[in-house]
């Protein structure tokens, strides 16, 4: 049986997977030897790391041809939200057992559904904040807040989402996404109900468009490695 040393995967593969990085993030800094000297700054470890973020994203979004990607365009966030997870992996919550014992014991519901809201409160969502809060500047929060609107049920108008709500949008995007194999596409400018937390609330985006959401996100990337490099 081959045997697979994660640690260094996508190091040894890294000819191929860095030109790839490179297209994806060249954006984000003034010139070529910036980010060569970005990539060269970082450990092994953390080299395997963004190779293996930049090969998923390239792979599974950005090298898909233009065409297909205008008709599920917001798929994006989802490609984006499994990126963020893999990063914060070594973010510390609270274990769904802790969570149970001190706050559920007395609930009477399924455990799926018990399962579903600790992972909203102290799973995944909670390691989307983290991001959001740690790696993305106050202007850029802001403009996610303004650019995602929610509207709840009797409510006439749109108001500006937290970085709670949109951590738990996308949660519900890509948790329906991998386990109910559902793909929900996100309105832009328009009316259509998506009900993400069966409190029949409404969700559009407005005043932001896909290609500066996935901006901001990857500016928190790049800080989120260089921060890394300064802790190493």
């Amino acid at each position: 049986m081959l045997k697979i040393n994660r640690k260094t995967r996508y190091l040894k593969n890294k000819e191929k997977i860095l030109p790839e990085a490179e297209k994806m993030f060249s954006r984000h800094f003034a010139e070529k030897s910036e980010f060569k000297k970005f990539f060269e700054d970082l450990s092994n470890k953390n080299k395997n790391k963004f190779l293996k973020i930049s090969f998923f994203y390239y792979h599974h979004w950005w090298k898909l041809e233009e065409s297909f990607k205008k008709d599920i365009d917001d798929f994006s966030l989802i490609i984006f939200t499994s990126i963020i997870e893999s990063a914060m992996s070594d973010v510390k919550y609270k274990d769904f057992y802790s969570w149970y014992i001190s706050e559920c014991k007395n609930k009477k519901n399924n455990v799926e559904n018990l399962w579903r809201e600790y992972n909203e409160e102290h799973g995944s969502t909670k390691k989307i904040i983290y991001f959001f809060e740690k790696y993305l500047s106050k202007d850029d929060q802001s403009s996610l807040e303004n650019g995602f609107k929610k509207r709840n049920s009797g409510e006439k108008k749109f108001s500006p989402c937290s970085l709670k709500d949109i951590a738990k949008i996308l949660y519900k995007l890509r948790s329906k996404f991998v386990h109910d194999a559902e793909y929900i596409p996100i309105p832009i400018g328009n009316y259509n109900k998506i009900d993400f937390t069966n409190k029949h609330r409404t969700y559009r985006l407005e005043d932001i468009t896909l290609d500066e959401i996935l901006n901001i996100l990857e500016k928190g990337i790049v800080k989120y490695f260089r921060e890394l490099t300064k802790n190493k």
